[in-house]
């Protein structure tokens, strides 16, 4: 997982815990060691600015010089103890917690913690949420293994969006796990399914798909042209915001495959 700040980026991996890289010279500058190895999810901002990495052990927060604070103690005003698969603050100041069973979403608004998952899914659904991101429209996104929800700033109820039943594709999986928003406000949707492209006027298109075996789950923007995606099994790629060519940085080639339903 990864997580660009003011000109670093955070990675964080199953077995090796953190880092903290230079990205432009890709300098080292700190390492979490295996403090954190036991399947840290993705880092998140916390709301003072810090660097907040949740994993099996529990939340901390991460100072810059190989510490690592624990947070969301039992104590706190959440009354969630360490129980934090991901978290994110929104431009409001409300703070959205998935719990590590990623069947749980919570919301602290006005100093109340409200459960929310009842508007997105019922507990027999078996629906497991993967990740929180927030557009330029201060829209609150979900990613789940039931495709997308999106909670409109304009009017607190959630869509469903990319489900099986809206998204008639061979061998569709609406399983969806990272999104990422450019500077033209083009959101683009990564997992199972492959990569999806959501223009600002609503219309989402399939830029390659499960045949084509990468499995994007963080997604970040390279230029105007092109975005990094990272692969489940494949690595670190380069994708093309509007062909979906991908090139294989990690092995150095190049795929031109026609992609099927374009």
């Amino acid at each position: 997982h990864l997580l660009p700040v003011n000109g670093f980026i955070y990675a964080v991996s199953e077995d090796q815990g953190g880092y903290k890289i230079n990205k432009k010279t890709h300098q080292l500058l700190a390492s979490f060691g295996q403090q954190l190895a036991a399947h840290p999810n993705i880092p998140a901002l916390f709301k003072n600015g810090s660097l907040l990495l949740c994993a099996k052990e529990g939340a901390f927060i991460f100072n810059g010089k190989q510490t690592l604070q624990p947070v969301f103690s039992g104590s706190d005003s959440y009354g969630i103890g360490n129980d934090v698969y991901q978290y994110y603050a929104d431009f409001k100041g409300d703070e959205w917690f998935i719990r590590n069973d990623r069947k749980q979403l919570l919301q602290y608004t006005g100093g109340e913690l409200r459960d929310r998952t009842a508007e997105l899914f019922t507990p027999e659904e078996n629906v497991h949420m993967r990740f929180l991101f927030e557009d330029s429209s201060h829209n609150i996104w979900i990613c789940t293994t039931n495709g997308i929800y999106k909670i409109s700033n304009e009017k607190p109820v959630f869509n469903h969006i990319l489900r099986s039943d809206q998204f008639f594709k061979e061998r569709y999986i609406p399983s969806f796990r990272g999104m990422m928003e450019d500077s033209a406000g083009t959101v683009f949707i990564g997992g199972y399914p492959g990569l999806f492209r959501r223009d600002k006027n609503g219309t989402i298109r399939q830029l390659f798909d499960n045949r084509i075996p990468y499995t994007p789950y963080t997604l970040i923007d390279k230029n105007t042209a092109e975005l990094w995606a990272v692969c489940e099994g494949h690595g670190l790629m380069i994708v093309n915001k509007i062909t979906g060519d991908v090139h294989e940085f990690t092995t150095g080639h190049d795929k031109k495959t026609a992609h099927p339903g374009l």
